[in-house]
């Protein structure tokens, strides 16, 4: 509910506050008395295009300021708000600045929104109907939306959109995985080549290094033999060592000196036991050599081998059981991407079950709603002089289920006998458009979380009886939403909780627009100018009084 509307600077208003109490709340005025600055000033309000041009000359900014009434917690706009920590369940306040070199501010709660975040959230605060502006009933992608909020089965709408997103993302997932796998099935084979090849190399630690000193030692091993033989020649040979030692030890035994022989020996026996580790050890290295089962050829080939693998693999010959051991890691996760296919499609499978299983009851429950929608606007015409007038709500699979479910809406209507059924928008105009869309809303007016209506001129065209009839729909409508009517038809105007009057004076050759509350006898007299087309007489106002004291 808006409880009260500042403007200050506005094209003609220098400075206006109206503060509402009412429900039903009239706005009247002369033709060129500027009432479309209220309307102005509301679209302003909700984040409509302006610029420098409508602040009232002289001024250096227009500033305008609704102060609505708190919003409930379970009310949309106040979770729409929330997301932008903007609480209004205490206070609501919105503010549009425009200064004189263009700059434009918008607050809600003295906190800052752009435009775009005013205008995704006033269609939840204020809607202006107008005769000259397309309304939201008009455009059919409004009517889904419209049907399920007469509908009231929001629960049933939230679990379908919420198990559709769940089966997009399982379903992307899926998607993700089984590219994964193709991909991952185009390289298994390498994979489990390269594998074997490693495998089956049966590669040891630091063989290159052992087998570089095996085939350095293959290489030397005729002149390793050679020398050896030398060695074992130069021991056993005639003369030597072994021979010359046991001359040596001939001549000691012959010396005299007992302590001296003593000491002699000593180191004779380090000789002889030297050489004969020499000879072993030289006639060892012999055998060894003579009898070693290592092939130069076959060395070499297998260097050259796992020389040769490295390169392929762009790593060392060390490093290639790490390479297979990854090549192993990749064919279990082939495995797994495999398994996890799996999961993903069956949990695909099985929510996307569950999501046409809930949206074959949420069509069900649009049906139900669609008949029992064409049943309340069919009342509700004959009240407006649509006595002839039919409506339906198509229900239109659509050609793939979506977060909406499975099917969307489409209003039709036809306003005269052997007309066919059309989209709204091209059923009626005028005067016969106004009533269909006053139809529509009051046939909402208990469901539709709108606040706050505007009707701008709703009578235009029409005769008395039946703006007779608009005004008392209009006051019905006004007991659930707060209704502002911009009225040139007494028969509505009487019927307001409360009247504003908008006028424009001159004084000092400027023009001022005003907006006045009106009660008592100053009611009674515009009542009365709207009866007598701008001429007050007392015929006028008595029946200015009637109509007051009728509603």
């Amino acid at each position: 509910m808006l409880q009260s509307l500042t403007i200050c600077n506005l094209v003609l208003v220098d400075r206006v506050q109206c503060d509402f109490a009412g429900h039903f709340i009239m706005l009247s005025g002369e033709t060129g008395a500027g009432k479309s600055v209220f309307l102005s000033a509301l679209g302003y309000l909700m984040g409509g295009k302006c610029d420098k041009s409508v602040i009232r000359q002289g001024a250096e900014q227009m500033e305008i300021i609704g102060e609505f009434n708190p919003a409930p917690t379970n009310h949309p706009l106040y979770n729409q708000l929330m997301e932008l920590d903007i609480d209004i369940s205490e206070e609501f306040i919105i503010r549009r600045l425009v200064k004189n070199d263009g700059k434009s501010k918008l607050f809600i709660n003295n906190i800052p929104v752009s435009s775009q975040v005013m205008q995704e959230i006033a269609p939840r605060c204020v809607e202006i109907q107008t005769q000259h502006e397309t309304h939201a009933l008009l455009n059919p992608s409004n009517h889904l939306e419209f049907l399920d909020n007469f509908g009231q089965y929001g629960a049933l709408l939230t679990q379908v959109k919420n198990l559709y997103n769940q089966a997009q993302t399982t379903h992307k997932k899926w998607q993700m995985a089984e590219q994964t796998k193709a991909k991952m099935s185009d390289d298994l084979a390498y994979w489990r080549e390269s594998f074997e090849e490693i495998y089956n190399a049966n590669i040891q630690p630091a063989e290159e290094e052992s087998l570089d000193e095996k085939r350095r030692s293959l290489q030397n091993m005729e002149k390793n033999l050679s020398l050896l033989q030398d060695i074992i020649n130069q021991l056993q040979g005639e003369p030597g060592v072994f021979k010359n030692t046991r001359l040596i030890q001939k001549a000691m035994n012959k010396l005299q000196d007992d302590q001296l022989m003593d000491q002699m020996n000593e180191h004779y026996e380090l000789i002889n036991n030297s050489a004969s580790e020499l000879l072993r050890l030289a006639e060892q290295a012999q055998f060894d050599l003579s009898h070693s089962d290592d092939n130069i050829v076959e060395i070499e080939e297998r260097l050259y081998k796992l020389r040769e693998m490295a390169r392929k693999y762009r790593c060392t010959i060390d490093e290639l059981p790490t390479q297979a051991e990854e090549f192993a890691q990749k064919i279990t996760q082939q495995a797994d991407n495999f398994k996890e296919c799996q999961a993903l499609q069956a949990e695909y499978n099985q929510i996307w079950g569950q999501y046409m299983e809930m949206a074959g009851q949420l069509s069900e429950k649009r049906q139900s709603a669609a008949q029992n929608l064409q049943e309340k606007i069919m009342a509700i015409f004959p009240q407006l002089k649509l006595e002839k007038a039919r409506i339906e709500c198509q229900i239109i699979a659509n050609p793939t289920p979506n977060e909406h479910g499975l099917e969307r809406v489409q209003i039709m209507a036809s306003m005269n006998p052997g007309q066919e059924l059309q989209a709204v928008h091209k059923s009626a105009s005028g005067g016969e458009l106004s009533r269909l869309l006053l139809a529509l809303k009051h046939a909402m007016a208990l469901r539709d979380p709108m606040q706050i209506l505007v009707f701008d001129e709703i009578d235009s065209g029409m005769g008395g009886a039946t703006a007779a009839a608009v005004g008392a729909l209009l006051a019905e409508l006004s007991h659930y939403q707060q209704c502002f009517v911009i009225t040139h038809a007494p028969q509505i105007a009487a019927l307001g909780d409360e009247h504003f009057m908008v006028a424009k004076t001159t004084n000092d050759a400027r023009a001022q627009t005003h907006i006045t509350a009106i009660t008592g006898d100053e009611r009674v007299d515009e009542i009365a100018r709207m009866l007598s087309s701008d001429i007050i007489t007392e015929a006028a106002r008595h029946q200015a009084k009637i109509l007051l004291k009728n509603q």
